[in-house]
């Protein structure tokens, strides 16, 4: 991404993974739904998931390597 990463960007990252886990996906499906939806990477994802999943930045940044060693089995429409 070639702009500034600001944070909008992230409280709308954080709404977007809220969205879709309110919708029924997992963190997991949301976090890849959003990397390909807004084509970030990893590393804007962490402190949507430190404040999505209540965690520290530790974890936060478990759940995200976690989330993309395996693809999961999605239809991206």
């Amino acid at each position: 991404m070639s702009r500034l990463w600001g944070k909008s960007d992230q409280v709308r990252i954080e709404n977007r993974l809220q969205a879709l886990m309110d919708l029924g996906q997992t963190l997991e499906d949301a976090l890849w739904i959003v990397r390909e939806e807004e084509k970030i990477g990893t590393m804007h994802l962490w402190p949507a998931v430190e404040c999505v999943a209540n965690v520290n930045k530790r974890e936060a940044k478990r759940i995200v390597i976690r989330a993309f060693r395996h693809p999961p089995n999605l239809e991206l429409s």
